[in-house]
């Protein structure tokens, strides 16, 4: 097992550009839930902990983008409620952890989603519910009101409220409302909240195809994140570029896709080595979509291909991208396995029901699609055997600048800035020697 665990971390470490992180252990363990309110399957493989202060006003957007999360996902989330009530630099201490003892004892009889939306519709944002409110929305939740009065007064609800202090500080929680997703903390606002997930469930499913057992993977991957540094620490230095000084000789084919400016035009070429069962892949593809617009007469983007031995169906979605190009669909086709957040080709055993419905989808022969995909498995194995023993490419996406590498699907900063390097070289050569396309393009890679 530890082994496996190793390499999914070095897998994440390659395919994200993420600073090193840690392994993991094999006896990962995730956020404790205890005696919290809880809602979705405990083992599901994401978990999302929500840290509450009723009278934070933000706290009302907190839960705003929890509920759009549980609408957003593929499948069922596992939330956790725990309480981080302000402790300090506040008059209303008592207040504060007032809220908090009477959604606890609400939770004891099952009732902490009913008590938590009849509070809601009773107090203003920011404002801290007085006694007779939290009485009242817990009668309007049904409670058993003798039940939680009594429960209001037990020692036994203080201790929980500070083991979920403890887990607040254990996991470099501050000041609530903070929504963590298996471990790492994610904006409370939902759009970017809602693409957090979207790279969650990328995670997710390299995992899971990769054989890790769903109810596995939440703590795994919330101790990955936890070993990463924190964005503060990541962002007070200038972040180095993933790339080595080396220049690459990397070329392609006419059988490659190649999307953007015209070869004749192109001052600077991207060849990115793919795999369309990849969720890193997919996420880059829209920085390279942005960049192609960026620099419509410059920069041309070339696919070449490296499906990873633990996607089984990676070798055919390339072979079909191939066989699209032959028949006059591989931007059509490249389009759509590219589409969505998730990959198109899943971990299903077979495939072929899918890439042929898109090449019937997009008017193609499907004999003729056969026969070409049987024609282009040589070239995706060839492409793979090549980026691994002659470029160093060991996961996806990889991408060369004119020749310079750099590993996995990191910011569009980070690429522009080693374009625009590139267009400041490629315009001198140009120039000084009168050259163009693939002629401009082996001198600036430094192959004859």
């Amino acid at each position: 097992m530890i082994p496996r665990i190793a390499a999914l971390a070095l897998a994440l470490t390659l395919l994200s550009g993420c600073a090193t992180i840690s392994t993991p252990s094999p006896n990962a363990r995730g956020i404790p839930v205890g005696d919290a309110a809880r809602t979705g399957p405990p083992d599901s493989p994401i978990q999302v902990t929500v840290f509450i202060d009723f009278a934070n006003r933000l706290m009302e957007t907190a839960f705003t983008t929890v509920g759009a999360l549980q609408e957003r996902t593929p499948e069922p989330l596992f939330v956790v409620y725990k309480h981080r009530p302000r402790l300090r630099g506040s008059r209303e201490v008592a207040l504060h952890r007032q809220s908090a003892i009477a959604a606890i004892a609400a939770t004891r009889q099952g009732k902490f989603r009913s008590f938590l939306s009849h509070l809601r519709g009773q107090i203003k944002p920011g404002s801290i519910p007085p006694s007779d409110v939290l009485l009242k929305s817990a009668s309007e939740a049904g409670l058993n009101m003798v039940r939680f009065n009594r429960d209001l007064s037990d020692p036994l609800i203080p201790v929980q409220l500070n083991a979920d202090e403890a887990v607040a500080i254990d996991w470099s929680v501050g000041q609530a409302p903070q929504i963590l997703l298996n471990g790492r903390s994610i904006p409370t606002n939902p759009d970017a909240a809602g693409a957090a997930l979207a790279r969650e469930w990328g995670l997710v499913t390299m995992l899971r195809e990769s054989g890790v057992p769903s109810a596995h993977i939440s703590p795994l991957l919330s101790q990955l994140h936890r070993s990463a540094p924190p964005a503060s620490a990541r962002n007070s230095k200038p972040r180095p570029k993933p790339q080595d000084p080396t220049i690459h000789p990397v070329h392609w084919s006419e059988a490659h896709l190649a999307l953007g400016a015209s070869e004749k035009d192109t001052l600077v070429t991207l060849v990115v080595f793919v795999d369309y069962q990849c969720p890193f892949c997919l996420r880059h593809e829209t920085t390279l979509e942005a960049l192609r617009k960026e620099h419509p007469g410059d920069l041309r983007v070339v696919y070449r291909h490296h499906p990873l031995p633990m996607h089984k169906n990676a070798h055919h979605a390339s072979a079909a991208a191939l066989a699209a190009q032959e028949l006059g669909q591989g931007a059509a086709y490249h389009a759509r396995l590219t589409e969505t957040a998730r990959p198109v080709v899943g971990r299903g055993a077979d495939p072929m029901d899918t890439l042929e419905k898109i090449a019937s989808d997009l008017g193609l022969d499907i004999p003729l699609f056969r026969a070409a995909m049987k024609r282009h498995a040589p070239r995706v194995q060839n492409d793979r055997d090549e980026s691994r023993k002659r470029f160093g490419v060991s996961g996806t996406p990889f991408t060369f600048i004119n020749g310079k590498a750099i590993r996995g699907a990191v910011e569009i900063s980070i690429l522009n800035e080693t374009i625009q390097e590139e267009l400041k070289r490629a315009r001198v050569i140009a120039k000084r020697q009168g050259l163009s396309g693939r002629a401009l393009y082996r001198v600036l890679v430094g192959s004859r």
